[in-house]
């Protein structure tokens, strides 16, 4: 994974994926980030939020 590791701002994910400037009234992040949590299963977190500066793929 390209960004494994590394922390991913709400802000960037905007951007890269919806084309999104800013739209600070929007969840649409963490809709989507809660919904690959489910995905993935209860156990382990492989998405993990940092508080404050945004989100990081960890791996197993």
């Amino acid at each position: 994974m390209l960004n494994e590791g590394r922390v991913v701002t709400r802000t960037m994910l905007l951007e890269e994926i919806w084309g999104f400037r800013f739209d600070p009234g929007s969840n649409i992040v963490e809709s989507h980030i809660s919904r690959l949590r489910a995905k993935m299963g209860g156990g382990k977190a492989l998405i993990a939020t940092v508080r404050g500066a945004g989100y990081v793929i960890k791996t197993g």
